[in-house]
């Protein structure tokens, strides 16, 4: 059973912390759904969310199309045998950077009032829904199924709330049609920021560690979600509307305070190219859980890639009157990568590494977080451009708890605090340390841990191993730990990067720590590592049988290191046409022939202009905005093609365009294919 109170989620009668993610299945490929969900619960998502986007499934009035990558039953089959479970996100209008914020055209077309109750659109709305349910049949949580969670609407605070039929009663009407229909789960979610109507459903709220949504090509002042506060609102979302001032609070809600579009990256559009890192949206995640939050909920945790559309393409695009009213949201015609922490062809980014250190916290220590109350220091400031102030919560009491620091402020150095006796509690004094500017942690102190009883630990819980060992990490200069006597297992330190490095699976009938800058993952097939070189591990315990195919090459403290020398298959890329436009120059690349057992295979190109596409045979398949990173391009899901045309287009230095890392101008244009790098990886299970 999964239910609720003001302050948290429970499940079974127990606190529940859960984390969820977003993964757009109709923007993806269906053929790597298994392994892909797997990478996410291994990164420590619990949940699955996913937009059911209208204009997808229902393209031309009455033709539905629930094929290939839309098969929204076969996805929600596919979250089961992962063993998580799954929030629907169905709109009718979801937003998320879709054509008409996901309305079919023909919706568009419509003389009915759309997002109210008027009979018409309640009509339309009545058969799709029809459908959602059809596909869903069996598979709510109270079937046995995984889908625990729907939201309805998105960001209706943007449309007014105002008349009969309109905000909470239009809420209310929708909720009521899916449970007619057999779409009766737990939870019932909708975006609250905003002052948005939400009726009886649960209010959830989301912060972006930018807003490339915004028509200016400035810096961005410092974002409120580095902040602890007790208000969930990010007055930078909408902030294109020019409500900037939204108040909200969650010290007197009857919820739980829950996210659900915590920025784990943030798309790229036409006029602002932000370059996003995972300390850019872990020290946010780290501010929620000091804040209070009770559900982490992450957008968008797997990038995705839009579906050509018969009529139309299908990206959201905004023409020159929207740009003149301040909104800017146009972004590329297939890619929906969203820098997220797994990209839209598959391969885990460094910012899913250094979320997993959140997500691992909650996952081992959220059922006893989410039950203690928030105090936010003296001293902590309200003001997001506060860079003085230390920023400090407690979640905790006089018996024990733990402490948040965040001095972590993306594109703005924060000041360095030197703290002597400091106390998160009455007759607890942490030794003297210092919080050096970009750190941040979550400390424990006067907490019992797996039989061990910590006095504090200047460092944040990771996870824990068999009931008896401790892991925890701490940045530089930190990690001081004191128990009050023996402990009762190991307790390991680990540094920032090798907790990020790190993973916790059973092997042989025991909880491991594995270490790799490999991918892994559990599949009906055991635990799988991608490597791209020799296969290289450290794990502790120790197993007893050494892993098949690899070899013991001796100790590293309590770890074993183990090596297996990998044929990971190599394949060759040159240019070998290169043809000026005007405007544009198209560079032919020949793919050598991949020989051997690849498990994936993909180009980084490297280019200099205002945007790149990418094309097989003549025709368009993948595109992307210039930021100053490389684009990666999967070629496993076009057949591994032998050629590939990257097209580049010319960025003009006087260009209305925000980019972090700019091109080198020639002349005032760039234009031009700087490098070509191939990469492949292989994939070795282990076995006793």
């Amino acid at each position: 059973m999964i239910t609720y109170n003001a302050r948290y989620f429970e499940k079974d009668g127990e606190p529940w912390f859960p984390v969820m993610g977003e993964y757009p299945y109709s923007r993806s490929d269906c053929r790597s759904w298994r392994e892909d969900l797997a990478k996410m619960k291994a990164l420590g998502v619990d949940i699955v969310s996913s937009y059911c986007c209208w204009i997808h499934h229902e393209e031309t009035e009455g033709h539905f199309d629930f094929r290939g990558s839309k098969n929204l039953r076969r996805f929600a089959q596919e979250v089961k045998a992962a063993g998580m479970y799954l929030c629907l996100r169905v709109g009718p209008w979801v937003h998320a950077e879709v054509r008409n914020g996901g309305f079919p055209d023909w919706v568009e077309r419509k003389k009915y009032r759309a997002r109210s109750n008027d009979a018409g659109y309640m009509a339309d709305v009545d058969r799709y829904f029809t459908q959602l349910c059809a596909q869903c049949a069996g598979l709510t949580y109270k079937d046995g199924g995984p889908i625990v969670a729907v939201q309805v609407e998105n960001e209706y605070s943007q449309w007014g709330v105002q008349g009969k039929g309109i905000g909470d009663e239009h809420i209310a009407a929708l909720i009521a049609m899916l449970k007619e229909k057999g779409m009766d789960v737990p939870l019932y979610f909708a975006t609250g920021w905003g002052q948005a109507a939400t009726g009886e459903a649960i209010p959830v709220w989301g912060n972006y560690c930018e807003a490339p949504w915004e028509a200016q090509t400035g810096e961005l002042a410092p974002m409120d979600g580095y902040l602890f506060t007790d208000n969930p609102n990010d007055a930078n979302i909408g902030s294109d509307t020019g409500r900037k001032e939204m108040e909200a609070t969650i010290a007197h809600s009857a919820y739980p305070y829950a996210t659900v579009e915590l920025g784990s990256g943030i798309q790229v559009t036409k006029i602002r190219r932000p370059v996003i890192t995972g300390e850019d949206c872990g020290a946010m995640a780290l501010c929620k859980i000091g804040s209070g939050v009770a559900m982490l909920g992450y957008y968008v945790f797997h990038g995705g890639i839009n579906p050509t559309g018969a009529l139309t393409t299908m990206q959201e695009y905004r023409d020159e009157k929207h740009l003149r009213a301040g909104f800017c949201c146009d972004l590329p015609e297939f890619n929906y990568d969203f820098q997220a922490p797994i990209g839209q062809y598959g391969e885990i980014r460094p910012s899913g590494r250094e979320l997993k250190l959140w997500n691992c916290l909650i996952r081992g220590f959220g059922r006893e977080i989410c039950t203690l109350p928030v105090r936010l220091m003296p001293g902590n400031p309200s003001d997001p451009a506060d860079l003085q102030s230390l920023r400090c919560a407690v979640r905790g009491q006089e018996e024990g708890g733990f402490v948040f620091f965040n001095n972590y402020v993306r594109h703005y150095p924060t000041k360095e605090h030197r703290l002597h006796a400091f106390s998160p509690a009455k007759g607890v004094t942490f030794p003297d340390f210092t919080l050096k500017s970009g750190q941040c942690g979550a400390f424990v102190y006067e907490r019992t841990i797996c039989g061990t009883y910590f006095r504090y630990a200047l460092a944040t819980p990771f996870c824990t191993l068999n009931g008896r060992d401790v892991v925890f990490w701490a940045d530089e200069g930190l990690g001081q730990i004191e128990t009050a006597g023996d402990p009762n297992g190991k307790i390991l330190l680990l540094t920032r990067q090798e907790a990020r490095d790190a993973w916790r699976f059973c092997y042989e009938g025991k909880e491991r720590l594995f270490m790799t800058d490999g991918e892994m993952y559990e599949t009906e097939g055991g635990i799988a590592l991608l490597c791209a070189a020799d296969a290289r591990l450290k794990i502790y315990p120790k197993p007893k049988i050494t892993p098949r195919g690899f070899v013991c090459t001796g100790e590293d403290g309590v770890f074993g290191l183990y090596e297996k020398k990998m044929n990971v298959p190599a394949f060759s890329v040159q240019i070998c046409k290169e043809e000026q436009k005007d405007g544009y120059t198209d560079y032919t690349l020949q793919c050598g022939e991949i020989r051997g057992d690849v498990h994936g295979a993909r180009l980084v190109i490297g280019y200099e202009g205002d945007r790149a596409e990418i094309l097989l045979d003549g025709e368009k398949v993948a595109d992307d905005y210039y930021t100053g990173r490389p684009y990666v391009f999967g070629l496993s899901g076009y057949g591994y093609p032998s050629r590939v045309t990257v097209r580049v287009y010319e960025m003009r230095q006087d260009a209305f365009v925000y980019t972090e890392r700019p091109p080198v101008f020639e002349n005032g244009r760039a234009c031009r294919l700087v490098s070509v790098k191939a990469e492949t990886q292989a994939r070795v299970f282990l076995e006793p």
